[in-house]
């Protein structure tokens, strides 16, 4: 049984060490055969015998592929993050600068009498001439701010 499996495995790897034969003919094409030209004049060929996998493709490649889309999709979703605060941060500053002005707006056209504290904390009141262009200067403010 041993002598019947080793002649089976000699006979399938006989035609793995056959050998080929490469030659040019006369019009320059190139020709490959098991057997040589009747002239002879053929070059052998050593054939080696295929594994039959593929070669291996190094799992860096693909890994580090991998990373870098990651890090750019993660570089990209915070600068998406931070261009979204930077906006929110404006529009409630924006917000923030139209309240006071019309809060303060609203003060000015009271009729009561107003003041501001100067650099001494004294109270300071303003006459006509500048309540008015200070409830000017405010609306252009509350219009700039609040539209």
């Amino acid at each position: 049984m041993r002598r019947i499996a080793l002649l089976a495995l000699f006979a399938l790897s006989l035609p793995a060490a056959a050998q080929v034969y490469k030659w040019v003919d006369e019009k320059g094409v190139a020709h490959y055969s098991e057997t040589p030209p009747p002239d002879g004049k053929a070059a052998k060929i050593e054939l080696k015998p295929s594994t039959g996998t593929p070669p291996p493709v190094p799992e860096t490649d693909w890994k580090q592929k991998e990373l870098d889309a990651r890090q750019q999709r993660i570089q990209k979703e915070q600068k998406e993050q931070q261009r979204d605060a930077q906006e929110h941060n404006q529009a409630a500053a924006r917000y923030n600068k139209c309240l006071e002005a019309r809060r303060r707006l609203d003060i000015m056209q009271r009729p009561a009498a107003v003041y501001h504290l100067n650099e001494k904390g004294e109270k300071v009141y303003y006459d006509d001439a500048q309540r008015e262009r200070e409830i000017a200067g405010l609306q252009a403010s509350a219009k700039t701010y609040c539209d």
